[in-house]
């Protein structure tokens, strides 16, 4: 029995039955929102593309962590200081720290846009297994 399981996992079938489900669930979710059958479920077994899934994860991770950098730019854009910050520590300061959070800022932002384009362009070309076979 694998750790961290819930009760209806308290056999080997339960389990099987139970990973089953959420496989089944996935895939339809999957063709609902993207439009193509991700799963053939058949007597021997479930084709899953695994790489597919790691790309679209991969993907939506880093489009949800641009959304977050985007957000965190747009205060970085402002050239007023919270009225709780004056008195703590110089305008010019201020300005010198938001004009480097905003460098940074889109530094990441096109830094991630490469990682990202390079690690597909690596996962599709499967460049990986032919460098490990060398």
């Amino acid at each position: 029995r694998a750790i961290g399981l819930t009760r209806s996992c308290s056999t080997e079938r339960n389990c099987e039955e139970f990973f089953k489900i959420v496989l089944y669930c996935f895939c339809y979710v999957y063709k609902y929102f993207f439009g193509f059958v991700l799963c053939r479920m058949g007597a021997d077994g479930a084709v899953f593309p695994y790489l597919q899934c790691v790309a679209a994860f991969r993907v939506a991770l880093e489009a949800f962590e641009l959304v977050l950098t985007l957000r965190q730019r747009r205060n970085f854009l402002s050239k007023k200081m919270r009225p709780e910050m004056e008195g703590l520590i110089p305008e010019e300061k201020f300005q010198k720290a938001q004009a480097y959070g905003k460098e940074k800022t889109d530094y990441g932002i096109v830094e991630t846009a490469f990682n990202v384009t390079l690690n597909l362009v690596f996962y599709f070309t499967y460049f990986m297994p032919y460098v490990w076979d060398l």
